[in-house]
């Protein structure tokens, strides 16, 4: 099967999370140059078959006229924005430097140069109880349900000391990174990356 894979470039487009950032550091601070999400999700759909192409959104009608002539059987959506215009796992926050909130801001999230980035990593969340758990499955479930989404999705959440479960976010399009929280939860689960791919596909044939 043909799938297109759309994604966004436009002015100031990041080929990963922070990556314009660390473009301005020095040649010895960089990490090595990583596989983006849509390399990743064609080398995985490739493996199951697939025939891949990338198509990049820039905001351009002549990229909506290609997309209008374009032969694909499925289109995999990775799209966030048009044109630069865009109108759970457990993240461990407790080494953030003294006074900075617990919050995963744009320092936690993209700034390589900060201390409450190199100190911030997500990890799979295994020291809950089993009744945790399941009202954190069943507030993810409701969650997911009441909004309508469909494919995949990643429902983010804040556990209280109290042990009640708050729905902080609910991302209908998560970066699909094989290293971010939405493959690492599903390797928990017992998925491996092209499985997640796969599934996402056969979802969509479906309807």
């Amino acid at each position: 099967m043909k799938v297109t894979i759309l994604f966004n470039r436009s002015e100031g487009y990041e080929e990963y999370p922070g990556a314009n950032i660390e473009a301005e550091l020095p040649k010895k601070k960089r990490r090595r140059k990583k596989k983006t999400d849509m390399e990743a999700i064609a080398d995985a759909l490739r493996a199951l078959g697939h025939e891949p192409s990338l198509l990049a959104v820039d905001g351009r009608p002549q990229t909506l006229t290609r997309i209008a002539r374009d032969s694909a059987d499925l289109y995999f959506n990775l799209v966030e924005s048009y044109g630069g215009d865009d109108k759970l796992v457990e993240l461990d926050l407790s080494k953030l430097p003294e006074g900075m909130p617990r919050i995963a801001g744009y320092e936690v999230n993209f700034d390589v140069r900060t201390e409450a980035y190199r100190k911030t990593k997500s990890a799979p969340a295994r020291d809950l109880d089993e009744e945790t758990t399941e009202r954190i499955q069943q507030a993810a479930l409701t969650a997911y349900q009441a909004l309508k989404l469909r494919d995949y999705g990643r429902i983010d959440l804040r556990l209280a000391e109290n042990g009640r479960v708050y729905v902080i976010e609910a991302n209908p399009n998560p970066w699909l990174d094989p290293t971010a929280e939405f493959a690492m939860a599903a390797k928990e689960g017992g998925r491996s990356y092209n499985d997640v791919i796969g599934e996402i596909v056969e979802l969509a044939m479906r309807r």
